[in-house]
């Protein structure tokens, strides 16, 4: 049997964290080949953590310093809490969870270590209308991971990402906003196989983005980090390139 842990990162997700427990539970409480834990990595200032802790699942302290620390405390919890495979998600209800099922299958199937999801892989995925603005940094993001990685990216992150324990073991996040990206470029230069596959980008009925709210804060802020990631990794295929 297999063991899978859920990281959960929330931020201020008091009006929905309860249904993602539970459809995380209904999920993958009927498997037969897996055994699982759920964590929430909590960065909220609302009832969030209230909620989740009465609850069977375990509540991980984001240090309330942004998702990007959130995501790095959430990978520290696991060098103590191995297992076989990861999934990760933002607990803001615009993912399908159902798609894991999807995502499980063809880990195994194309022996990959790494799956991101991707909206625009495919037409259709996103379920109500989308800015163009912020389609176009999602544009552009995905160009320049591109670029400095030699695969091909069609999205700048994914909702849902699943991925051995040997990657997360070897993933490194620095960054608070381009998380997300930094440890996908960190696990290609550690050299795992990493693929994304269509994923669908459900209506947000709570809450609201932090990116939507202030695009120009959240690129100034990613800026630097994915640059200094963006160009070790585009120096390591590089390097490789010589000597292989």
């Amino acid at each position: 049997m297999y063991k899978l842990n859920v990281l959960l990162l929330t931020k201020n997700e008091e009006k929905t964290i309860l249904k993602h427990i539970q459809d995380w539970q209904k999920l993958l409480g009927y498997s037969s080949e897996l055994s699982y834990k759920i964590a929430i990595v909590d960065d909220s200032n609302d009832n969030t953590r209230k909620i989740a802790s009465q609850h069977d699942i375990t509540i991980i302290d984001g240090g309330q310093k942004g998702l990007g620390h959130a995501y790095k405390k959430g990978l520290e919890w696991l060098q103590n809490n191995p297992c076989d495979f990861v999934v990760t998600m933002d607990a803001d209800g615009q993912v399908n969870i159902d798609e894991f099922k999807f995502f499980w299958k063809t880990l195994h199937t194309k022996n990959v270590d790494m799956i991101l999801s991707s909206r625009f892989k495919t037409k259709g995925n996103i379920k109500y209308k989308y800015p163009i603005s912020n389609h176009f940094g999602v544009y552009l993001l995905a160009k320049y991971l591109t670029w400095t990685s030699g695969q091909k990216f069609t999205d700048s992150h994914g909702g849902l990402r699943l991925f051995r324990y040997s990657v997360a073991k070897k993933m490194e996040v620095n960054a608070r906003h381009s998380y997300v990206q930094v440890s996908s470029l960190s696990a290609l230069r550690a050299g795992f196989k990493v693929i994304e596959l269509p994923s669908e980008w459900k209506k947000r009925n709570h809450g609201h983005s932090r990116v939507v709210h202030s695009k120009f804060k959240y690129f100034k802020n990613m800026f630097l980090p994915l640059t200094k990631e963006g160009l070790k990794t585009f120096k390591h295929r590089f390097k490789y390139a010589i000597f292989h």
